[in-house]
């Protein structure tokens, strides 16, 4: 069934700019006699129906991010790369993308190195991502489809609406299910077809061979304390 997430984001948005935003669905806040928690709702829900208000909320919170930092009568204002590190930071499944982008190459790493890399990770991996969330968090999108590809998997499929192109702008999410498939992590973000995933652990990889650990650590560092910036352009038409 398709999701008209535009509206939804919307209406999710204005509720975590309100402070009353829940990760339950409308049409589950029926009244019972005990109330049920977030976490009791969350197991009864199918993994592919939590990924989806995952998708949606992570979104909506996005959103109210960019409209804070953006907002011309807020005195204070928001750093908004700050903020989406810090969002991102809370949803990613971080150590387990530290294992997959560096590969190999952690088992010929020594302790110090690790711990180096270990350091500076979670801060570049988020820098990253909150580059693509700059561009996207303020589109107004749908969701398509949800395949669990793997037992601890699924992926969201989601169109992106821009302006400047003629056709939706299409972003797989991916997502990792916890043991006890109550809750998702994110895990990948695949713009246009591009697996972020996929194009760090190749820059790694090569870094790693071609120029050595402590190389690769210090261009972590470099780009975790640059600007946020994506690496695919969602508003050019190629």
């Amino acid at each position: 069934m398709r999701i008209e997430a535009n509206v939804k984001v919307a209406v999710l948005a204005a509720l975590v700019m309100s402070g009353g935003f829940s990760a339950v669905r409308a049409q589950d806040q029926t009244a019972s006699p005990e109330e049920e928690t977030i976490a009791d709702v969350s197991k009864k829900a199918e993994p592919t129906q939590i990924a989806e208000d995952f998708i949606i909320s992570f979104n909506a919170d996005a959103l109210s991010i960019l409209q804070s930092a953006n907002a011309e009568d807020d005195a204070e204002g928001i750093d908004a790369d700050v903020a989406l590190r810090a969002l991102l930071r809370e949803r990613m499944a971080i150590e387990y993308l530290s294992r997959v982008l560096l590969g190999d190459a952690r088992n010929a790493a020594s302790e110090d190195q690790i711990a180096s890399y270990d350091a500076v990770f979670p801060d570049y991996i988020s820098n990253v991502y909150a580059g693509q969330l700059k561009q996207l968090g303020d589109k107004e999108f749908t969701v398509t489809k949800s395949v669990r590809t793997r037992p601890r998997e699924i992926i969201v499929r989601t169109e992106y609406h821009v302006k400047s192109s003629s056709k939706p702008v299409a972003v797989d999410w991916r997502l990792r299910l916890s043991r006890d498939e109550a809750e998702v992590k994110l895990v990948d973000a695949a713009v246009k077809g591009v697996s972020t995933v996929l194009v760090e652990r190749d820059t790694f990889k090569s870094i790693v061979k071609n120029e050595g650990f402590d190389v690769l650590v210090t261009s972590l560092e470099e780009k975790a304390a640059a600007a946020a910036s994506p690496n695919v352009d969602i508003e050019s038409e190629t």
